[in-house]
């Protein structure tokens, strides 16, 4: 597997965590980094399928990030990231940069694989690292399609971890996962969730939370 294959996709069932490989390639010319289709649907060994109806991305933009992070501090932030797909819905694929796939560990983090996406939504790694979440496949939006979008301002991983707690725990009290997704009342109760949130960010400076919700109409 390329040194650049994918991040790990992940659905999230409350039983159990199941994964699979969302391949991200890289051309070897001077153009923009290709992104490869990520998994639409997993199919778990009882046969059950899953049809993804979300999916977030944890974008780490800046290569330097991380570098003097703990193995353990990376942990709890990977665990309260995962937090944010259970508070989702079943049918979350949360996708993490694992620097090694499958079974790497998930404070090994290979900045290579946020790339692409980093390129394609034209993210200002300064403003690293990211969270993406969406009703479509990431490989399938741009800069100005609908998104929410957390930006942590370069942040260490605990404080990240402080906020995607706040986060998860913020969509639980909004009943995200029982909203459908995509639809006018999710983007609704995302913007709700998007105020609470910017309450809640003035000490963290350089965090922010903006939701880019569909126009009316479309």
């Amino acid at each position: 597997m390329s040194a650049l294959s994918a991040f790990m996709c992940c659905s999230i069932l409350l039983s159990a965590v199941a994964c699979t490989n969302a391949p991200v390639r890289v051309s070897t010319s001077e153009r923009a980094p290709v992104i490869e289709p990520v998994p639409r649907t997993h199919q778990y060994p009882s046969g059950e399928i899953v049809r993804f109806t979300t999916w977030s991305l944890f974008l780490v933009c800046d290569p330097t990030w991380g570098s003097v992070e703990e193995r353990e501090d990376l942990i709890r932030l990977y665990t309260a990231y995962i937090n944010i797909g259970i508070a989702a819905n079943k049918d979350h694929a949360p996708l993490w940069p694992f620097r090694v796939t499958p079974g790497g560990d998930a404070s090994e983090i290979d900045p290579s694989k946020s790339r692409p996406y980093c390129e394609a939504l034209r993210l200002d790694p300064s403003h690293a690292p990211f969270v993406i979440i969406t009703a479509h496949p990431p490989d399938s939006i741009g800069p100005s399609d609908p998104k929410i979008l957390l930006s942590f301002g370069n942040r260490r991983g605990q404080d990240i971890t402080t906020m995607l707690l706040a986060l998860s725990e913020r969509m639980g009290d909004q009943d995200l996962a029982k909203t459908k997704a995509g639809s006018r009342e999710w983007w609704l109760a995302w913007g709700k969730v998007s105020n609470w949130m910017r309450c809640r960010f003035w000490r963290f400076r350089g965090a922010t939370m903006s939701v880019q919700a569909p126009k009316e109409g479309k």
